[in-house]
């Protein structure tokens, strides 16, 4: 009994603290509050998981599953949310935000995150895609006095509702199979069959296609720069990194677990929507002008890369699928924290060019920002340029196939695109005439806390390949959820 209430503490933690903060929200606390108790929960949850990481259970009876490639999914989107509650914690309302209920809403994402990411059967996964998705919902439609929110919101909930619908089909036609919704008993099941039923087949293609939706893989993209132009920044930062790492997480794991006997079934769909995302993503990001709607088809490339080298179906392509999330979930909240921060201070930037007003009155800050965008493009010394080279060799292992060669050649090439688009916007900040009657009077910095830990992130994140203790972490880490999720 202790055991399984282990297992379940984070979750049960969460949970307690939704409903803590649903009374402090009808109590009318400020909004400054219930971001520091938000908070509070991230680091003491944070802090549980530290200490209790060697506290490993992979029985198949559980429901929740605890075993280390659980665990570091949990711990980055443990980390995003922390890093996203210290941005935000201090004046939600510079941010367009005025609901006291933004707190219980960032905590229900978090609580479904959890739930999907270690969840061992599909029953509580859909309920646990379900309250994430709601959750993302209502934040998304919670600022009606921001341009566009509205409308953007109800385009999303409409794709969540079609995505809900695929993965409900899918869950049925495997269940009316295996007669079971518990991912280890399906997976023995279908080892155990000399011929896949179609039924099985049909799906597995239903719940990849829900899962590439909720990623936003091209051509099931077209939701994301909608949401990412009509929302405010505040919002924008959790839809692109929280949801994304439970979206990931546990598509990976159904890949390498209930659906490897499917290799070659869902081989050409990951491959083809991870091919169509990088060029996608990058041919579309070249003529944007307004900065959130370039990040968000930058984001749909980024998520070609993080799965394309899944298809590997070997260590060496999981290892550099999670090292790109990583990074890129890194970064991303680097380059989010930065323009939160402006926005803070007064300059509200919405288009490329708002940039070059930024730098006039802070130079330093917009340096580093500039920085994580060529480290995004991958160009050397940066982190960037690692992760894609590890992505692109991932491939070299099947050398002998003339696709991975052909994949390793088009990663390459859209690198170069990257590079461009990427190249554009430090020639916007440095080159571009600025008029007089643009510049902004600067406000005052009240938010040191915030300040230093985005420098901070920012810092990891260029580093995150060459600095040798960070680098040997990320290794260990990510070799321990290799190993236990490919059982070796």
């Amino acid at each position: 009994m202790n055991e399984i209430l282990i297992q379940y503490y984070p979750e049960i933690i969460i949970f307690c603290s939704i409903l803590l903060s649903l009374i402090f929200s009808v109590m009318q606390a400020k909004m400054e509050d219930l971001m520091n108790f938000v908070l509070t929960v991230g680091l003491f949850l944070f802090a549980i998981l530290v200490v209790f990481k060697g506290k490993i259970f992979i029985h198949t009876d559980y429901i929740l599953m605890k075993e280390p490639f659980t665990y570091y999914f949990k711990a980055i989107a443990l980390f995003s949310f922390i890093v996203i509650a210290i941005i935000l914690r201090k004046g939600l309302r510079d941010f367009s935000i005025e609901i006291n209920e933004f707190p219980v809403l960032l905590l229900s994402i978090l609580l479904g995150t959890f739930l999907l990411i270690s969840g061992n059967d599909f029953a509580l996964i859909f309920l646990s895609v379900e309250l994430l998705s709601l959750s993302t919902y209502v934040m998304c439609a919670m600022t009606p006095g921001f341009k566009n929110s509205t409308e953007s919101a109800m385009k999303y909930f409409i794709l969540g509702a079609l995505s809900t619908s695929f993965f409900a089909f899918g869950i049925a036609m495997m269940y009316g199979v295996s007669g079971t919704f518990s991912f280890y008993d399906i997976e023995l099941i279908m080892k155990a069959q000399t011929e896949i039923p179609i039924l099985f087949q049909l799906g597995c293609v239903f719940i990849l296609v829900a899962l590439l939706l909720k990623i936003s893989a091209a051509p099931f993209h077209v939701w994301l720069p909608d949401i990412f132009q009509g929302s405010p920044l505040a919002v924008v930062i959790f839809i692109g990194t929280i949801p994304k790492i439970a979206a990931l997480g546990i598509l990976i794991r159904l890949l390498y677990g209930p659906f490897e006997p499917l290799y070659q079934s869902w081989i050409p769909i990951i491959c083809i929507c991870g091919l169509l995302s990088v060029g996608w993503g990058m041919f579309s990001a070249m003529g944007q002008t307004n900065l959130k709607r370039l990040l968000a088809y930058s984001s749909i490339a980024h998520i070609g890369f993080i799965i394309l080298p899944l298809i590997n179906q070997n260590i060496r392509g999981l290892q550099a699928s999670l090292s790109y999330l990583t990074f890129y979930m890194l970064t991303l909240l680097s380059v989010f924290g930065i323009i939160l921060w402006f926005q803070r201070i007064g300059h509200k930037i919405e288009n490329i060019k708002d940039l070059s007003v930024v730098n006039r009155y802070h130079p330093n800050m917009t340096a580093l920002l500039g920085l994580l965008f060529i480290s995004l493009s991958g160009m050397p010394p940066f982190s960037g340029f690692f992760v894609k080279l590890h992505v692109i060799t991932s491939f070299f292992a099947n050398k002998e196939s003339m696709s991975s060669v052909l994949i390793s050649v088009y990663l390459l090439l859209m690198s170069v695109v990257a590079a461009y688009y990427y190249l554009n916007i430090i020639k916007e900040i440095y080159f571009n005439n600025l008029p007089e009657a643009s510049i902004m009077k600067q406000a005052p910095i009240n938010d040191i806390l915030a300040k230093t830990t985005i420098i901070v992130i920012a810092l990891i994140s260029i580093g995150f390949f060459w600095i040798p203790l960070i680098s040997q972490i990320r290794e260990d880490l990510i070799g321990k959820a290799v190993s236990s999720l490919m059982r070796l």
